[in-house]
């Protein structure tokens, strides 16, 4: 199994007409590009790509139903990293889910400033 930490960000969606992006890569600047409508018809190349060189964006529309498919990319990331994530229903209107290392999570003591440090690079 492999050791790798993957570091993924979500990144402002009201600007990307409605579909969250969640960038997920081993370090910043190897982020390889996807545009997935649907996550499962492109599953064994998203899968694919995470294993072989650690870096895939992914497209998501912005809507509850996503929510399962959201949870199942998690799980299915785990087998390759430990992805520990957070979300809070008040906040699918700008965020989907967030994504930190275990640094990251040692860097702040609750989730909710971890949520304040997200919407501060946001509004940059």
């Amino acid at each position: 199994m492999s050791t790798q930490q993957f570091y993924a960000e979500t990144i402002d969606i009201q600007s990307k007409g409605g579909m969250a992006k969640v960038r997920i890569h081993e370090s910043p600047g190897m982020c390889s590009g996807f545009e997935i409508p649907q996550l499962e018809e492109h599953w064994d190349r998203l899968i694919e790509s995470v294993n072989k060189d650690g870096g895939v964006s992914i497209f998501l529309p912005l809507i509850k139903s996503n929510e399962r498919i959201i949870s199942q990319l998690i799980d299915e990331l785990k087998g390759f990293s430990e992805l520990y994530f957070e979300e809070k229903e008040e906040l699918w209107k700008r965020t989907v889910v967030v994504f930190t290392t275990i640094d990251e999570l040692n860097g702040y003591s609750t989730f909710e400033e971890r949520v304040a440090k997200l919407e501060s690079q946001i509004a940059m």
